[in-house]
């Protein structure tokens, strides 16, 4: 008859096995995914993170059923389809419409494909299908530092990707030696960065901190950046909306005065701005008390809002103004912040009058210090821990590895 080892993987209890192999799950190391082979035991632990979130190219909608076993299915809660536009050569790239023609039945064809796999699915407990629309070449020309991706890569691709940046030599689109060196034409910018708007707006423009070394893109912002017609246009169109988000494109004093005495927001529930005017400059307080004052002036017009956020933030700076109601219905206004900023009683009062419309009558008022080190727009979002969602978490990742690589 054999002994067990007692040092040996089998001689240990099945709980603490399972606790072995859980900071493996949550840490994700290179080559994690393979570690679903290694025995039986291990591969009903790894298979369901490695198939919990799938992410494939609509060039690979082909193969996709037979990546996934029938009796597999189950065990997938996302599915995140790049859904990939045709390439474009050198000479397209800074055409605005370069890609309109191909861009609606590239989209439909991929959705119904993908549509007509996920039908012959038994239905599960629930499954998230998010589309995601890219072109290869948008990185490759003017591009190369932005990062057009789901989720973080490892660290592996990470350094790869990093090895290949700091060669890559493209003096037409503006790129030295890893460097870049020329702003991008206005067509490509505009080619890229097309904005959007639906009943649910969520818009961020995040340009300056990525091209601040660029002196000859300053003028270029301007007219890709905040607008004065942006300002009026989104101030009506705020009066349809539900959700509305707006991110540097607009500035909160401009669009409020665009907004009339007599206008009511029947449905607007949350709604976050940017100002220019929310800096630590001690000259800039009586304009920001009187934006903060505007803005209850205007909650009360709003019967159904729930939130509503006036932030900025940037390098070595970051401040919200918060307004929020809980699910008992009592309200508070909270100033958080890189900086100080004390809520004046013209301030309180006037947020004062809108708590008086709840049951409570009651308003919590509240100051909270950032004390951690603000190195970009990304990181600002992130330390200010906003109750809206002003970008995608995505995105703003790539914001913050972007800034790190500026």
């Amino acid at each position: 008859m054999t002994s067990r080892n007692p040092t040996s993987w089998a001689s240990l209890p099945a709980e603490l096995r399972l606790k072995i192999l859980e900071p493996i799950i949550h840490e994700k190391p290179p080559g994690w995914t393979s570690l679903a082979s290694v025995c039986k035991e291990w591969q009903p632990v790894f298979e369901k993170e490695n198939y919990k979130k799938i992410k494939l190219r609509s060039s690979r909608l082909g193969e996709f059923e037979s990546m996934v076993p029938p009796q597999k299915r189950h065990l997938i809660r996302h599915v995140w389809l790049d859904i990939e536009l045709r390439r474009y050569s050198t000479r397209c790239c800074t055409k605005r419409n370069s890609q309109l023609k191909t861009l609606g039945p590239t989209v439909t064809k991929a959705i119904r494909r993908i549509f007509s796999i996920l039908s012959n699915w038994e239905a599960g407990n629930g499954l998230t299908l998010e589309l995601n629309v890219v072109c290869p070449s948008d990185s490759e020309h003017w591009f190369r530092n932005l990062h057009f991706s789901s989720d973080c890569v490892d660290d592996e691709e990470l350094a790869t990707r990093g090895e290949a940046d700091h060669h890559h030599h493209d003096p037409s689109h503006g790129w030295l030696h890893g460097a870049q060196v020329e702003a991008p034409a206005r067509s490509a910018m505009y080619q890229l960065f097309l904005p959007k708007s639906v009943q649910r707006v969520v818009m961020f423009q995040e340009s300056t901190e990525l091209y601040n070394a660029l002196s000859s893109f300053d003028g270029q912002r301007q007219r890709l950046g905040h607008h004065d017609r942006y300002d009026e246009a989104f101030a009506h169109k705020s009066l349809e909306l539900h959700h509305l988000a707006v991110s540097f494109m607009v500035d909160a004093e401009q669009m409020f005065t665009n907004c009339q005495p007599t206008w009511i927001w029947p449905n607007l529930q949350t709604l976050s701005l940017t100002s220019l005017i929310l800096q630590s400059d001690v000259g800039k307080r009586g304009a920001i008390e009187a934006l903060l004052c505007r803005a209850g002036e205007l909650v009360r017009q709003m019967p159904k809002m729930r939130t509503l956020v006036l932030w900025n933030g940037g390098k070595d700076h970051a401040c919200a103004f918060m307004y929020c109601v809980d699910e008992n219905d009592y309200p508070s206004i909270t100033w958080r912040g890189t900086w100080d900023m004390v809520m004046s009683p013209r301030i309180v009062e006037s947020w004062q009058d809108v708590a008086s419309t709840f049951p409570s009558c009651r308003l919590d008022v509240r100051n909270e210090h950032i004390g951690e080190t603000v190195g970009s727009h990304g990181d600002a979002i992130y330390y200010l821990r906003l109750p809206l969602q002003v970008v995608e978490p995505a995105s703003l990742w790539q914001m913050r590895r972007e800034a790190r690589d500026v």
